[in-house]
């Protein structure tokens, strides 16, 4: 088979795949016997295409990330420079997670597959260049680190969205002074006092990004969950790993 039928039969595959999974909300439990007859192909050219499953599937998952990419990219040239332009990218991108299902849930199989996982750290390093550039081009303080954090941003809103199947909008927001500055949401540092009047100052960020010496805690901790959303002067109770704690939000800010 020339390099050329290769690529064609496995653009059908893929092509049939995509639709299938979309269709049905998964790639995982889709049938190879549906899928081969779906692509008119048979099980002898799949083999040829793709060596085995786990081949074909980080096809898939490459072939989605490529639309989904190309998605959000278009979008750039349609929005004003800066942080504008990273939400609107940001926005298509996490559009085509609900979208198509299949494609975030084979990057959550792939995350502890050695090479899915490669393929997804240099997927994040992109947005993360593409956010960087765009920081930069407004003199953002530290786009670096601002980058990175969006980027781990956009993968936690993306995961979010997956589990609970709708829009999240309280997670969507990429600027970081959002619409009403007072309420804490994704980036916020947030100062909290306790019962006795001790006071410490966290910051609500991604997974990847953690950092419990500079009191930065994951948007799915216990105590963000709580925070998330309230305003400066409310008070909260939350279950930290020392028992339950009473805090009043003394400060909400987004720039350090």
């Amino acid at each position: 088979m020339s390099d050329m039928d290769l690529r064609q039969l496995r653009g059908r595959i893929l092509a049939a795949a995509r639709e299938l999974s979309v269709a049905c909300g998964s790639a995982l439990d889709l049938p190879d016997a549906e899928l081969i007859a779906e692509a008119g192909v048979t099980p002898a050219e799949f083999t040829s295409a793709y060596a085995d499953r786990r081949a074909y599937l980080l096809a898939l998952l490459l072939d989605f990330l490529d639309r989904a990419r190309a998605d959000a990219i278009d979008t750039l040239a349609q929005s004003p420079p800066g942080v504008p332009r990273i939400a609107a990218a940001f926005e298509r991108y996490w559009d085509c997670n609900l979208r198509w299902r299949p494609m975030r849930e084979l990057a959550l199989h792939f995350r502890t597959d050695a090479e899915g996982a490669e393929i997804l750290r240099g997927r994040l390093h992109g947005v993360t260049m593409i956010a960087q550039y765009e920081l930069n081009r407004i003199d953002w303080p530290h786009a670096a680190a601002a980058a990175r954090l969006a980027a781990n941003m956009c993968v936690e809103t993306a995961i979010a969205e997956y589990e609970a199947r709708h829009v999240l909008p309280e997670l969507r927001v990429v600027d970081q002074s959002p619409s009403d500055p007072g309420r804490v949401f994704f980036g916020a540092w947030v100062e909290v006092e306790d019962e006795a009047g001790a006071s410490r100052t966290y910051r609500i960020v991604g997974g990847d990004e953690t950092d419990a010496r500079r009191g930065w805690i994951s948007v799915d901790s216990p105590l963000a969950r709580v925070l998330l959303k309230k305003p400066a002067g409310e008070a909260v109770t939350a279950q930290l790993p020392g028992g339950e704690a009473h805090l009043t939000i003394v400060s909400v800010r987004y720039r350090e």
